[in-house]
């Protein structure tokens, strides 16, 4: 685990909403006892706008990371700029797409 990257696709100007979506549907079950407006982890790159995203979880006491890689319309200097994660807009104009993996036995401060 943790070695395969997931697509998410979506129709072109609903990238936002499918994201929100995708925190939402695992919310229910996996991230349920998680605040998926707060992260356990960010990491900023490149210019400011593609964000690493990282939730900390555990299954039968196994820990595991939900890791996302988003590209954003705003640009970020720093973390604290990034006040919530539901609020943040993808950039739509790229290919309509973000990605995610899941870590076995890691916590994101490992990653």
């Amino acid at each position: 685990m943790g070695r395969k990257w997931f697509c998410i696709r979506s129709e072109k100007g609903k990238l936002t909403k499918t994201f929100r979506e995708f925190l939402y549907f695992y919310k229910k079950s996996i991230l349920k006892n998680t605040d998926i407006d707060k992260p356990s982890n960010i990491k900023i790159y490149g210019d400011g706008d593609n964000l690493e995203i990282f939730y900390d979880f555990n299954v039968d006491d196994i820990p595991f990371v939900l890791q996302l890689n988003i590209n954003t319309k705003e640009k970020f200097n720093n973390l604290a700029s990034i006040k919530t994660i539901l609020q943040l807009n993808l950039n739509e104009n790229l290919n309509s797409i973000f990605t995610y993996r899941f870590w076995k036995n890691k916590t994101s401060k490992e990653l």
